[in-house]
């Protein structure tokens, strides 16, 4: 069992790290206002409660296939795992190392400008609907999703049968 959790730590550390040490690798140089509009862009988008709510359900659904070798623990044992797991990964996504390599990702997309005009979009009415519909629509869109998914998978198992029937 430690092993299990060894492996799934360093594993996750290990593409954190391979993820960053590549975004630096292929990152330009920006300007100080230019990273600053994106610092301020991130923070804007970032700001409701239902975004936290987003990014809690976003990491459950992650580490839940990484889960798996303990599911045959007690329940109690079980949710305490998942929600150190859990814990863990919205602490690394609140890091303000981790914060910059979103903000270099941003600012990679957008011009400065481009950031400026988003900014001003986002603090009008219709940009604060936006911020505060987006979370929830984000969620209905992997509910969505997953009930399409589960619907059509035998589809797919199908076309993988015949897949592996031709090898």
């Amino acid at each position: 069992m430690k092993k299990t959790i060894l492996i799934l730590v360093v594993g996750l550390a290990m593409g954190v790290v391979a993820a960053d040490k590549d975004s630096d690798e292929k990152s330009p140089q920006f300007t100080k206002s230019h990273l600053a509009k994106a610092k301020e862009y991130y923070a804007l988008i970032n700001a409701t409660p239902e975004d936290e709510k987003l990014l809690e359900d976003m990491v459950l659904t992650i580490i839940e296939p990484q889960l798996a070798p303990f599911q045959k623990l007690p329940a109690d044992q079980y949710n305490q795992i998942k929600k150190a797991f859990a814990n863990w990964m919205l602490h690394m996504f609140k890091d303000p190392a981790f914060l910059f390599q979103l903000q270099l990702e941003t600012a990679k997309i957008y011009t400065e400008e481009e950031l400026g005009q988003l900014i001003k979009f986002f603090k009008t009415p219709l940009g604060r609907k936006a911020l505060r519909h987006t979370a929830s629509l984000m969620k209905k869109g992997q509910e969505i999703g997953k009930r399409w998914g589960e619907d059509h998978a035998p589809e797919l198992q199908k076309e993988i049968e015949s897949i592996l029937k031709g090898a």
